[in-house]
């Protein structure tokens, strides 16, 4: 069980670049070598959903909690919720030099290989076996994506709907190709200062991505069913590694400790991430 905890943190950074191989941690040969030693976000291109183990989440008041299956045989999944969520190790993967540009895909989470039986195959969750051909995967470049062929079946991974599978290679195909993030930087926090707030909240919002359209939102969860209203926001522009403070309008919030307020950041038109509980001072 994985719990994310009330202050969130997002980082997107490059993957591994190439030149620096004196340190010999990269997988040599694909035209952007995967370091070895570093944890990586697998993203499909078709629509940028991230490949994971299967998952389950429930939300609390200051957190949010995964459930990930991490049973040999167990299928994968690919989602759009929580897209820059970081450091959620049912998510991350490492890749393991096999040689000749094959790698083994394994989960940081639960230690599983990617794993086809035969042509036919749903890839699966196995134990980690670099000498078996169902869990080697030959890297080839597409432009700036990846593609992974099996050694075994000469068939791509490939996403179907939610569902990862296999695939004829189509070397122009969005679902077979793949958008490979270092997952290894630094955590970065988004911060309300101070908290609580009185007639303006300061929100300190730091991403591992360049964005033109960052909308952050102070929202309040209506008890009872009532859903979620949005009391205020504000669109911007973020770039990587920067901090950016944001100024919203809080003088209609509320002192009655029985509301609940939150940040909300979407990026790009889609729901990223939630921060720490808004206050507000009696």
């Amino acid at each position: 069980m994985v719990v994310l905890m009330a202050a969130l943190f997002v980082s997107l950074t490059p993957f591994a670049q190439a030149g620096t191989n004196s340190s010999g941690n990269e997988i040599k040969g694909s035209q952007d070598p995967f370091n070895r030693q570093k944890e990586y976000a697998i993203i499909n291109r078709a629509d940028e959903s991230i490949l994971s183990l299967p998952f389950t989440f429930g939300y609390f008041v200051y957190s949010v909690v995964f459930t990930p299956n991490k049973a040999e045989g167990s299928t994968f999944t690919l989602s759009t919720e929580f897209p820059l969520l970081k450091r959620n190790n049912f998510r991350n993967w490492k890749f393991v030099d096999l040689g000749g540009d094959v790698v083994q895909i394994v989960n940081i989470e639960s230690g599983n290989a990617i794993d086809v039986a035969n042509a036919t195959a749903v890839p699966v969750q196995a134990k980690a076996n670099s000498s078996d051909k169902g869990q080697q995967w030959k890297v080839v470049d597409s432009g700036s994506f990846k593609s992974f062929v099996s050694v075994l079946t000469g068939k791509a991974l490939a996403k179907n709907g939610e569902k990862l599978v296999q695939r004829i290679v189509r070397s122009n195909n969005a679902a077979q190709q793949w958008k490979v993030m270092d997952e290894t930087d630094p955590l970065a926090p988004i911060i309300i200062a101070p908290n609580p707030v009185s007639t303006t909240a300061n929100i300190f919002l730091t991403l591992g991505i360049t964005s033109n359209n960052v909308e952050v939102r102070i929202e309040e969860i209506v008890p009872n069913g009532g859903g979620v209203v949005v009391r205020s926001s504000l669109v911007t522009s973020v770039r990587a590694g920067e901090t950016k403070e944001v100024s919203l309008d809080a003088s209609g919030l509320s002192a009655d400790p029985s509301r609940y307020y939150r940040t909300y950041v979407y990026v790009d038109g889609r729901p990223a991430f939630f921060g720490p509980r808004l206050l507000v001072a009696q």
